[in-house]
């Protein structure tokens, strides 16, 4: 059995990324008066979700709170 990653902010990235993906692929409705709005605006959130994400990940990084994390990607099997 794998082992299930605690530390917090992996879970917090995680969740900021699914609402990224989301932002990115939904579309809105057709027949909906604003469509043009809704579809630029759903999809300049997802790329700030994806560079507040990246930022964050870098943060987290820096000050050393994701090395677990950071060693399990790094590690090669």
């Amino acid at each position: 059995m794998k082992k299930i990653i605690k530390n917090w902010r992996y879970w917090l990235l995680c969740l900021i990324a699914v609402a990224a993906i989301l932002n990115l692929v939904v579309v809105p409705a057709k027949n909906s008066d604003a469509f043009y709005a809704i579809m630029l605006y759903s999809k300049f959130t997802a790329v700030c979700l994806f560079y507040f994400d990246y930022k964050l990940y870098r943060w987290f990084e820096k000050r050393h709170e994701i090395d677990d994390i950071v060693e399990y990607l790094n590690k090669e099997e």
